[in-house]
């Protein structure tokens, strides 16, 4: 692995940056979607670290798309030694997942890997019945800055992985008290984009039984549509509760 240049994914206030990626790369891109703490990243940094560092103020799974920003397009056409992705996938939906890590990936120089870290869903929630590790917990917003949090098992991660067109070369699932899992990504032998989440299916093995079974039934395909409607149905709820009250 080279130490040239990293790219930040959901950046936040920049603690990855300085305390990580400043410390081997020479040069790092913070890409973070909240204008407000891409501004406060400057001043956590201090003058020092952000003459190293550019700051992109833009969507993961929008830096190439054709309305992007100047400063986001000039990010996506550059290559990268590390992509460093942390806690950020819980708060987009399975189809910008997949859109986020393979504009990522694009951006990787040869040799190049994407390191993504995320949480794992609590042993004790709820799963609606789903097999042990397959379980899901979605958070739905609360206040004018609420935000959408889906926590996903990591064999639904490694699923999104695999649509995007990455595999795993490196994992580790102890992380934090086992409460969090890193996986080190790689483009896929051969190239190509993947797919999308509802095109790929794994095929069942021999042997595969309802279990297996089981497990492609309870894979969701989140989408935004549906988590909007959800959020209209809740806030009417509250306004009726509150109106009986």
């Amino acid at each position: 692995l080279a130490f040239g240049s990293a790219l930040d994914g959901g950046s936040g206030v920049g603690r990855v940056t300085k305390h990580v990626l400043l410390r081997r790369f020479e040069r790092v891109c913070l890409v973070e979607p909240c204008a407000r703490w891409l501004k406060q990243s400057r001043r956590y940094l201090g003058n020092k670290r952000a003459g190293k560092c550019a700051f992109v103020h833009a969507r993961l799974e929008e830096l190439e798309a054709p309305s992007a920003r100047p400063a986001a397009a000039a990010a996506a056409a550059q290559l990268f030694d590390l992509v460093w992705v942390q806690w950020t996938l819980q708060y987009l939906v399975d189809a910008h997942v997949v859109a986020a890590l393979r504009s990522l990936a694009s951006r990787l120089s040869a040799g190049g890997v994407l390191v993504v870290k995320e949480n794992k869903p609590c042993a004790a929630g709820g799963g609606g019945g789903a097999a042990p590790g397959l379980a899901f917990r979605v958070d739905t917003p609360s206040g004018p800055h609420g935000r959408y949090d889906v926590t996903r098992p990591d064999e639904h991660h490694e699923w999104l992985f695999a649509c995007a067109g990455l595999e795993v070369e490196h994992a580790e699932s102890g992380c934090v008290g086992g409460e969090v899992t890193a996986w080190v990504l790689v483009r896929r032998a051969g190239g190509g984009a993947g797919r999308t989440p509802n095109e790929w299916r794994r095929p069942h093995r021999a042997g595969d039984g309802e279990e297996e079974a089981e497990r492609e039934l309870v894979r969701p395909t989140l989408d935004v549509e549906a988590m909007a409607r959800a959020a209209e149905e809740r806030a009417v709820a509250v306004r009726r509760a509150e109106e009986s009250a």
